[in-house]
């Protein structure tokens, strides 16, 4: 019987869709001996590549491919694999919940109002925003930045500019949405700007505060995607000066968050620990997605 490694949750169907085609390894000891890795959280040391007698394939629980070598995996012949776009409605929709929360206030009054702070000049202290006929920017036109497009579009009727590399005019009438020329054009007209590209040494630190500065000072900034593409200490400075009115984050350069990061000083800006994607809907279609893929290359389902 072939042999799959997993250390990490997975849903239970997909779990179970596993355990009965294959024999589950959990021992690090024994991960040299299996013919197929499933990845979600954990890191693949190279040496775990360069010693395995039998690896064909490394699946991944999502759309990134962060913690491994791919070139390495290359060179011994593993075929290493995504499932991208199956979370892409859960992400959207908590790209939209960030919004409304800071645009609202929500979050903010809530942690007052628990906090015991008087609610007598509530109507005074929380003024919000509508999302409705303002202007969105998505930087990062893959599933994720479609859905979040539509639903922003449809449900809010915003005006949606998006911006990428290889997105064009063409692509963005097929969408109803308008195309951004630049990053630059887009940081300046949108009243809440989305992120939803992986996270690569040309995105590292892409909005730093150079990027921020050029937000409205009325702008929101939410981050999905992930830690690292936004400069954390530079964020800190424009929310301390005022230079954007607030952000939402689901993503950080260190996780798990800790408590003690200098951006959970300021209430205007929330977050969430990496649950974008955490639904049941959504860890139901990446689960079957990475383990029938898995199983397929195994040869094991058709």
């Amino acid at each position: 019987m072939k042999k799959v490694f997993l250390r990490d949750e997975i849903h239970y169907e997909a779990l179970k869709q596993l355990e009965k085609n294959v024999q589950i390894i959990n021992d690090w000891d024994k991960i040299e001996d299996v013919d197929a890795i499933l990845v979600r959280k954990i890191k693949v040391p190279d040496e775990v590549i360069l010693n395995s007698k039998k690896l064909k394939v490394i699946g991944f629980h999502g759309s990134g491919m962060n913690g491994i070598n791919l070139d390495l995996a290359r060179q011994k012949g593993v075929d290493v694999f995504a499932v991208p776009g199956l979370n892409a409605q859960s992400v959207a929709e908590l790209n939209v919940a960030l919004a409304l929360d800071i645009a609202h206030m929500v979050t903010w009054s809530a942690c007052d109002i628990k906090q015991g702070i008087s609610m007598q000049d509530g109507l005074h202290r929380f003024r919000g925003h509508e999302l409705s006929g303002k202007v969105a920017g998505i930087i990062g036109m893959g599933a994720v930045g479609k859905r979040t497009a539509q639903i922003l579009r449809d449900a809010f009727q915003m005006r949606v500019y998006g911006y990428a590399r290889s997105f064009t005019d063409e692509k963005a009438e097929e969408l109803h949405i308008q195309c951004a020329k630049s990053m630059d054009e887009l940081l300046e007209c949108a009243d809440f700007i989305f992120l939803a590209i992986p996270y690569t040494t040309q995105t590292r630190d892409m909005i730093s505060y150079k990027e921020l500065l050029k937000m409205k000072k009325t702008a929101y900034l939410i981050n999905t995607a992930r830690g690292g593409i936004v400069n954390e200490e530079d964020l800190c400075r424009a929310l301390k000066e005022g230079q954007i009115s607030g952000a939402g984050f689901d993503v950080f350069k260190e996780e798990p968050v800790r408590v003690e990061n200098p951006l959970h000083r300021f209430p205007n800006f929330i977050s969430t620990p990496h649950i974008a994607g955490n639904s049941e809907e959504a860890l139901y279609r990446v689960g079957m997605g990475v383990v029938d893929g898995i199983l397929q290359r195994l040869q094991i389902l058709s």
